[in-house]
């Protein structure tokens, strides 16, 4: 697990201008970011609550990496570099028009001597960029996020959504949502979205450094046994169609169903010990942070949105979540009421004593936090980065004995070939003699390793 034992990787923030970037982060308040303060009756700590859009993550990832105390001005003393490519908050026209924009422009230039200097060989795996959409969203932000140009192809690509597996791929194919179906977000991948991870939307709960659990401690008696803030409209609509009629044939407080209501649901989520989490417009949904960050134990539906998130739930997931089969949910087999009925109640505790512990991973701090989403996100990035680098150091190294090797068996043969005849012209000669050995062992000598990739340890 990606834990903070070892010091956070400091991160090279570098200056774009339009039509790159659309957040001029320096004259941007923290409110412009987060969102407003809001007033609920939640019992929070040293945390709060804010108006926190759902389209934000590059926005606050960008202005927390602006005042960070891990930033830092000289490249040479990065461990990973961030491109804020257009963390403006935005919707999806707005977005489509940007990016097809900035996809003519780096078609017409040099990366590496205009745009982005610091970005070679050695360090493009360790360069990222984030989209604050699911990565089906940015198929027209190509050369940067879909579709990259050379170098940028290795950096890490960081959204709501990831490919998954083909396992989850093939059980969830059934399904349509508003952005595509799970055969589309399998499909596009590879090439096309290389190095991709993914977080989840922003959640609301807002800590600060050090402070306590009182957010999202679950530990306490809470009198909603299980909640589904949401509709029925939209998402995964058999999933929710039947979820809301089984929700309403329990009735409350063993089910109660409630809108957002800007913040109602927030309220209730507090109160209740399950929150419901079918799939949304994607496998993904704001609500999933919201109901972890106030130690509401969530109940999720759908394969593809269980295979996200993995830097922030490594280690705990198995712990922090319950994943309901979603056939036998469908099928009648399994249903709500058997579920909330027959949960140990041990296996409740653990459930909620695990997310007292560690539901700080799916919160986005004011500042600089171990263990927030950023903590982790940069702690992932530099991972990866050091893994591929490692492994790209391993390849070149047994490339590099296989060569010796060969000449090394070449250079025996030549001797064996080449040793009667020097013998004999020693014989017949005065003159000066040159064995086998002396030419092939300077040709050997001429041999140079190639240049291997600098891996920048945590110091």
């Amino acid at each position: 697990p990606l834990q903070s034992a070892r010091r956070p990787p400091r991160v090279f923030l570098y200056t774009l201008s339009a039509p790159f970037s659309d957040l001029d982060v320096g004259n941007t308040s923290l409110h412009q970011v987060f969102g407003k303060r809001v007033s609920f009756a939640l019992h929070l700590g040293d945390a709060e609550v804010r108006d926190t859009s759902g389209y934000s993550l590059a926005a606050m990832l960008h202005y927390r990496l602006w005042h960070s105390r891990l930033r830092t001005y000289d490249p040479d003393e990065a461990d990973i570099f961030f491109v804020p490519f257009l963390t403006g908050i935005k919707r999806q026209k707005e977005l489509e028009s940007k990016c097809r924009i900035i996809a003519s422009a780096l078609g017409n230039m040099t990366l590496s001597s205009a745009l982005l200097p610091h970005l070679n060989e050695r360090t493009a795996p360790r360069h990222f960029v984030v989209m604050s959409k699911e990565h089906i969203a940015a198929q027209h932000c190509k050369g940067w996020f879909s579709d990259p140009v050379p170098l940028l192809d290795e950096a890490v690509r960081i959204s709501y959504t990831e490919v998954p597996p083909q396992s989850a791929c093939r059980q969830a194919a059934v399904t349509t949502f508003n952005w595509g179906s799970p055969r589309e977000m399998c499909t596009l991948s590879g090439s096309k979205y290389p190095h991709l991870f993914s977080v989840p939307f922003p959640s609301s709960i807002h800590a600060s450094p050090g402070s306590g659990a009182r957010a999202w401690d679950a530990r306490t008696t809470r009198p909603i046994r299980s909640l589904f803030v949401g509709t029925t409209t939209h998402g995964d609509l058999r999933v929710r169609t039947q979820l809301g009629r089984e929700c309403r044939a329990i009735g409350a407080p063993g089910c109660q169903m409630s809108g957002y209501a800007y913040g109602k649901g927030l309220e209730l989520k507090q109160k209740a010990d399950f929150c419901i989490e079918p799939a949304g417009d994607t496998p993904m949904r704001k609500s999933l942070a919201d109901s972890i960050s106030l130690g509401c134990i969530p109940l999720l539906f759908h394969p593809l949105t269980d295979e996200a998130n993995g830097w922030l739930w490594a280690g705990w997931k198995e712990r922090g979540r319950v994943l309901v089969p979603r056939d036998a949910f469908l099928s009648g087999k399994l249903s709500l009421a058997t579920l909330l009925a027959t949960a140990p109640p041990l296996l409740v505790r653990l459930l909620k004593e695990t997310i007292a512990a560690r539901a700080r991973a799916f919160t986005i701090s004011l500042t600089d936090d171990d263990g927030d989403v950023v903590d982790l996100l940069l702690r992932g990035v530099h991972t990866d980065a050091v893994r591929r680098l490692e492994t790209r150091l391993e390849l070149r190294t047994n490339h590099n004995r296989d060569f010796r090797e060969s000449q090394t068996a070449e250079w025996e043969a030549h001797r064996e070939v080449h040793r009667d005849h020097d013998f004999h012209t020693a014989a017949e000669s005065d003159g000066p003699r040159y064995s086998a050995d002396l030419v092939h062992a300077r040709r050997y000598e001429r041999v140079r390793l190639p240049r291997t990739a600098h891996v920048r340890p945590y110091r």
